[in-house]
C-alpha cells in the first residue's frame, strides 16, 4: 500500500513539474487571427461590424441574452453589454473606428479577464478581405495550458463561423449607397435663401448659383468647398431652401446674399450617384436608415454637389452627398 502511494506521489510530482515547467515554454498570450475573402464591398461589411445593433445578425456566439447598448451604438465609443446562459457577462467597446479599413474593440469579461479583438478590411479585386484578430493574456501556469488547448481552438472555430455568417449576410446586400455616420465642423456659408415650386427648383437654383458666382468673382472670394443647398422645408408644392458656397471667413454680403455658419456635429450621410432628378430615391434610403438606427434628426437636411455639370456632362457620373444632422 505504501508503495502504491509512493508511486502515486511521484506521478503527482511529475505532473506538477510538467505543468509548471512546461508552462514556461507556452505562449503568455492567446492570439488568434482568421482571414476570409468576401464578395461584398468594404462599406457594406464595415457597417455590419461597426454597428453593434446589427452584430447579432452574424455573430457566432449563441446563448447570449440581455443585450444592452450604450448611448452610442455605432463607431468609436459604441458599447454593449450582455449575459449568457452560463451566467457569464461581458462588455464590448469600439475603441477605434476608421472607415472603411479598421475597427478595434476592447472586451471585458469581468473576473475572466480582458481581451482585444480587431477587424481589418482590405479591398481586393472581387470584394473584401476581412481579418478578425483576438489577443488576451494567458496567466501562468494553467491559463497558458487552458488557453493553448481549449480557448484558442474554441475562438478560432467561432471566428471562422462568424466570418462565414458575415459573408453570407453581406453578399445579399444590394449594391445601393451605404449610409455612414460622420462628424462635421461648422464653416461660413455664403448663400441665398429662397422659396420655389417643385417644377421651378432646377431653374431657380441655377439662377441663384449664377448670382453667387458673380458676387464671389466681383469680390475676389475663394470658396473652400463645393456648393451646398440646405433644405429648410420641402413639400410637393413648394420648398424653402438655402443655396450657397462655403468660404473661409464671414462676408458682409448684401440685401439678398447673406453669410451664416453651417451645422456642426454628427450627420448621417449617403453618396448619391446620378442625376438630381433621382435624388428622392436616395433620400428615401437615407431616411429609412436613420429610422432603423434609431437616430433623431437634429437640423435641416442638406446636399453637397461634388460634381459640376459644366465640367462633367454625363449625369451618371454626378456625385451628390446627402446629409442629415442627427443625434
Amino acid at each position: 500500500m505504501k508503495k502504491f502511494f509512493k508511486v502515486l506521489l511521484w506521478i503527482v510530482i511529475m505532473l506538477a513539474a510538467i505543468i509548471l515547467i512546461g508552462a514556461f515554454f507556452l505562449p503568455s498570450k492567446i492570439e488568434v487571427k482568421v482571414t476570409k475573402e468576401m464578395k461584398a464591398d468594404q462599406k457594406a461589411i464595415f457597417y455590419y461590424v461597426n454597428n453593434l445593433k446589427v452584430n447579432g445578425e452574424w455573430s457566432p456566439w449563441e446563448g447570449v441574452s440581455e443585450i444592452k447598448y450604450g448611448e452610442i451604438a455605432e463607431g468609436q465609443g459604441a458599447t454593449m453589454t450582455w449575459k449568457d446562459e452560463m451566467g457569464g457577462s461581458g462588455k464590448q467597446l469600439i475603441s477605434e473606428s476608421k472607415p472603411y479599413s479598421l475597427i478595434k474593440t476592447e472586451l471585458d469579461f469581468g473576473e475572466q479577464g480582458t481581451a482585444k479583438a480587431d477587424f481589418f478590411f482590405d479591398e481586393i479585386k472581387d470584394g473584401t478581405k476581412v481579418t478578425w484578430s483576438f489577443e488576451s493574456d494567458a496567466p501562468y501556469p494553467m491559463g497558458r495550458w487552458f488557453g493553448l488547448f481549449f480557448i484558442k481552438p474554441m475562438i478560432k472555430e467561432s471566428y471562422v463561423k462568424g466570418l462565414n455568417n458575415l459573408d453570407s449576410i453581406t453578399a445579399l446586400v444590394p449594391k445601393t449607397p451605404m449610409v455612414t455616420i460622420e462628424q462635421v465642423e461648422s464653416t461660413p456659408l455664403l448663400g441665398i435663401k429662397m422659396k420655389s415650386t417643385t417644377e421651378d427648383i432646377s431653374s431657380n437654383m441655377a439662377m441663384i448659383f449664377t448670382k453667387l458666382a458673380a458676387y464671389i468673382g466681383n469680390n475676389h472670394i475663394v470658396p473652400v468647398g463645393p456648393p451646398v443647398s440646405i433644405w429648410h422645408s420641402w413639400s410637393q408644392e413648394e420648398s424653402e431652401m438655402e443655396v450657397g458656397f462655403p468660404i473661409s471667413q464671414e462676408n458682409s454680403g448684401n440685401d439678398e446674399i447673406k453669410t451664416r455658419n453651417t451645422y456642426e456635429g454628427k450627420i448621417a450621410t449617403l453618396m448619391h450617384k446620378g442625376s438630381y432628378e433621382k435624388t428622392p430615391q436616395s433620400w428615401g434610403i437615407l431616411m429609412q436608415a436613420i429610422q432603423k438606427m434609431e437616430l433623431e434628426q437634429n437640423g435641416a437636411p442638406y446636399e453637397v454637389y461634388l460634381t459640376s455639370p459644366d465640367i462633367e456632362p454625363d449625369t451618371s457620373k454626378w456625385k451628390t452627398k446627402l446629409c442629415v444632422p442627427v443625434k
